[in-house]
């Protein structure tokens, strides 16, 4: 039993109760932009035809055993902590989950993003589904420090998507993001999912934002993965450039459209995980 309460994350406990607690669904909220995100996001259920390659690929790495040495530039793992791990153990903690995947794809698709950039490619799932939501003319750039596994990427974005215009850049955020951001002049979609560390954090945000405009959309993985990720969130919430910032738990969404008198800062979840906010139970009946 003390090795048990021991391993639990009593932190993540608290957090997630929180969330729990807090969360609103699309029939709680009123304005618009969240409204649209909540129904445009959230609640799609469209199927894009890549999601059956996608969930292909996702089950080629359930089932492959080999192992490969990890180069770890961000805050480690709250999983595992050996360098050498097996792509079937890699995917099953580190790949975006298929959930959240259709979000980003969703996402993409409802911006009409041509321009979208992901910071952490691991193994390229979550790539796929970026990808897969991009307006025609789109292209996406990945960044990664870990080679081996960025090869692993490179063959799944182009065996998925193989006419979409996408590359694997390979070096860690702080030499790569730069040069990066520099050819691609503005963002419209950024997917932010590596290096949970709050410093870091804060300081890709403030290179990020150099290149939004008012449409864009920066998406920040394992907001409360860490204390440190929490306080990180708490700081980018604050920024008076954002005018909408939504917290999904795992992400946190953040808007900077022109235009809204009072911020707002919000706590979604699927209608699903809520369904006593339907109808006159919700508070927006």
């Amino acid at each position: 039993m003390r090795a048990y309460i021991r391993a639990v994350n009593l932190p993540a406990l608290r957090s997630a109760a929180r969330y729990a607690w807090r969360a609103e669904t699309i029939y709680d909220i009123h304005a618009p932009l969240a409204f649209a995100f909540a129904g445009q996001v959230l609640e799609d259920r469209r199927h894009f035809y890549h999601y059956d390659a996608i969930d292909a690929l996702r089950a080629q790495y359930a089932a492959n055993a080999a192992k490969v040495q990890l180069h770890d530039a961000g805050a480690g793992s709250q999983v595992g902590h050996s360098p050498l791990r097996s792509i079937r153990a890699i995917a099953a903690s580190s790949a975006t989950p298929p959930r959240f995947g259709r979000y980003l794809t969703n996402l993409v698709d409802w911006r009409g993003a041509r321009t979208v950039l992901e910071l952490g490619t691991n193994l390229g799932i979550g790539s796929c589904y970026l990808a897969a939501g991009m307006a025609p003319g789109g292209r996406l750039v990945t960044i990664d420090a870990d080679a081996g596994l960025a090869a692993y990427a490179k063959t799944a974005i182009a065996k998925v998507l193989p006419f979409a215009d996408a590359r694997v850049e390979i070096g860690t955020f702080a030499d790569r993001l730069p040069s990066v951001l520099a050819e691609l002049g503005e963002v419209d979609v950024v997917f932010v999912d590596g290096h949970h560390a709050e410093a870091p954090t804060e300081d890709y945000y403030e290179q990020l934002f150099a290149h939004c405009h008012e449409g864009s959309v920066l998406i920040f993985d394992d907001i409360h993965w860490s204390l440190g990720m929490e306080n990180a969130w708490a700081w980018i919430r604050s920024r008076p450039e954002v005018t909408l910032s939504i917290d999904l738990y795992r992400w946190g969404v953040v808007f900077f459209e022109p235009g809204v008198q009072v911020p707002q800062h919000l706590t979604l979840a699927p209608r699903a995980w809520k369904p006593w906010h339907m109808g006159f139970f919700s508070a927006a009946a």
